[in-house]
C-alpha cells in the first residue's frame, strides 16, 4: 500500500474533527435567551384570604346509629373574605374537620373561586366521616340533635393565585364554631285512641286492661319510645246514660284507685311516623281494695270506666342518649267506650 493510501483516513478524521469545532464556536456566538424580570419587589403586602362560619350552612344533617356504620355527614359553609387590594383565585383547599378536638374526616377542594378585592364569596361543601373508631363522640352527636352544640374546627392549608403569582399558605384554623343538627329530636306526642280501650276477663282470677297509645313523632330524627313503672288507676264508673265522652273532671281525677303498673318495651317511632302500641295490663284482684275491685268489676260489665296514665316516659335517641317526655304524664281514656 502507497503512503497517499494510508494517510487518506487520517485526512477525513481531520475534517470531521474540524467540523464539529466550528459547530461549537457557531453555537457559542449565537444569542442565548435571557429572563426579561431581573427582582420582583411587591408594592403591598399579600394576606391569605380568611374563612367565617356561615351558621346557616354548617350543620349536621345525618347521623347513622351505631351498628348501622355510625357514619357522620355534615355540611360545612364559609364565608371566604378577600383581604388584598387585588382580586384572587382559590384554587386549592386541604381541609381537616375537627368535632370536640378529634378529626374525623378530610379531604381536598379544588372550588376555583374567584373572590374580588376587598369582597366575600361563599364556600360549600359536604364532609362524611365514619365515627366507628371514636364511640366517644357518639353522645356529643346526639346531643347535637337534641339542641346542645358541638364545638367543631376546620383546619387547613390554601393554594390561591393572583393574575400574576401563585401563593401556598401553612397550615391553619380556618374556621370554627359550634355544630348543630339541621333538626333537632322533638320529643314525642302521646295521646290514647278513643275507642279502643277494653277490660276482659279470660279467667275469673286474670283480668285484662288494654289500652291504645297513639305516639306521634313530628321531627326529623326517629328513635325508641319506653316507659317504666306507668300508674294505671281506675276513675268513677259511669252509668250508660252519662256522655262517655266528656272529659275527666277534676273530682273524678282525685277519686282514682290504683290497679296497677305497666312498662313499655321500647317501641320504634320513626321521623314523622305516627305509631300505635297497645298496653296490657295484669290485674290480681286479691291486691285491689274494696273501692278499686267494684270499680274494676263495674269495667268487666261493660261500663265506661275513665282510667288514667300516670308515668314518665323516655325516648332513646340513635341509642346513645336518652330523653323524657315530661317530669311525669298524664294520659286520660275511657274502658269499654264506644268504639271508633
Amino acid at each position: 500500500m502507497t503512503p497517499s493510501a494510508i494517510a487518506r483516513p487520517h485526512r477525513r478524521a481531520l475534517a470531521a474533527l474540524l467540523a464539529v469545532g466550528a459547530l461549537v464556536l457557531a453555537a457559542g456566538c449565537a444569542p442565548r435567551a435571557v429572563s426579561e424580570i431581573t427582582e420582583a419587589i411587591p408594592l403591598v403586602d399579600v394576606v391569605a384570604p380568611r374563612f367565617e362560619t356561615d351558621a346557616a350552612g354548617t350543620r349536621i344533617e345525618r347521623f347513622d346509629p351505631p351498628g348501622a356504620g355510625a357514619g357522620l355527614e355534615a355540611a360545612l359553609a364559609a364565608i371566604v373574605r378577600n383581604p388584598n387590594e387585588f382580586g384572587i383565585v382559590l384554587e386549592r383547599v386541604e381541609w381537616t374537620l375537627l368535632l370536640a378536638g378529634e378529626p374525623v374526616a378530610s379531604g381536598v377542594l379544588e372550588p376555583g373561586l374567584a373572590v374580588p378585592a376587598f369582597a366575600d364569596v361563599g364556600l360549600t361543601w359536604t364532609a362524611e366521616a365514619s365515627l366507628a373508631g371514636t364511640p366517644k363522640l357518639w353522645q356529643p352527636i346526639v346531643g347535637a340533635f337534641a339542641g346542645r352544640p358541638l364545638a367543631f374546627e376546620v383546619r387547613g392549608r390554601l393554594r390561591f393565585v393572583s393574575e400574576v403569582y401563585a401563593f401556598t399558605s401553612g397550615e391553619r384554623a380556618l374556621f370554627g364554631g359550634d355544630l348543630v343538627a339541621r333538626q333537632s329530636v322533638r320529643a314525642p306526642e302521646l295521646a290514647l285512641v278513643a275507642g279502643a280501650h277494653e277490660a276482659t276477663a279470660v279467667r275469673p282470677d286474670a283480668p285484662v286492661l288494654r289500652m291504645a297509645v297513639e305516639v306521634t313523632n313530628p321531627g326529623d330524627v326517629g328513635y325508641f319510645l319506653s316507659a317504666r313503672g306507668v300508674g294505671v288507676a281506675l276513675g268513677v264508673p259511669r252509668a250508660a246514660s252519662v256522655d262517655a265522652l266528656r272529659p275527666v273532671t277534676a273530682d273524678e281525677v282525685l277519686d282514682v284507685m290504683n290497679v296497677g303498673r305497666v312498662d313499655l318495651a321500647p317501641v320504634p317511632v320513626p321521623a314523622g311516623a305516627r305509631v300505635r302500641t297497645d298496653l296490657l295490663v295484669y290485674v290480681d284482684p286479691s291486691t285491689l281494695t274494696p273501692a278499686a275491685l267494684q270499680r274494676l268489676e263495674a269495667a268487666l260489665a261493660g261500663v265506661p270506666t275513665p282510667f288514667l296514665l300516670v308515668g314518665v316516659w323516655a325516648y332513646d335517641v340513635l341509642g346513645v342518649d336518652s330523653f323524657t317526655v315530661s317530669d311525669e304524664a298524664t294520659l286520660y281514656g275511657l274502658l269499654g267506650g264506644p268504639a271508633r
